[in-house]
């Protein structure tokens, strides 16, 4: 591969953190390894489809973390970290009472999150 091309496929999978909620660190780099892990896995046999690498995380996540977790991939979607207060029933997700990541690995944006119950 030449020079220019490596560095090609280096920048493909250069991690960048945009949003952390109250996700420990640990659990952060879990996030990114088992994410690049899977997309270097998929890409050596076919295209990645995003739903695969949604599924495939999240249910990393939820054997070795717990059950509830969401993952959304793919490209051209920003993630935003907003307050929007709780309704009567405290219902609706917010990045005060979860845990969540959103990342990109080259052109690939990952949010990953999970609503912890108080």
């Amino acid at each position: 591969m030449s020079r220019s091309g490596a560095n090609a496929a280096q920048q493909q999978l250069t991690a960048s953190i945009t949003e952390t909620g109250s996700m420990p660190y640990d659990m952060q780099d879990f996030a990114i390894e088992t994410a690049t892990r899977l997309l270097v896995k998929r890409s050596r046999t076919a295209a990645v489809a995003y739903s695969d690498l949604e599924n495939a995380i999240k249910a990393v996540f939820d054997q070795t973390y717990g059950p509830n977790w969401d993952c959304f991939a793919g490209q051209g979607f920003v993630f935003y970290d907003t307050y929007r207060p709780h309704d009567s029933n405290g219902e609706h997700w917010t990045v005060q009472n979860a845990e969540f990541i959103y990342f990109t690995i080259g052109k690939t944006a990952i949010l990953l999150r999970r609503y912890m119950e108080k």
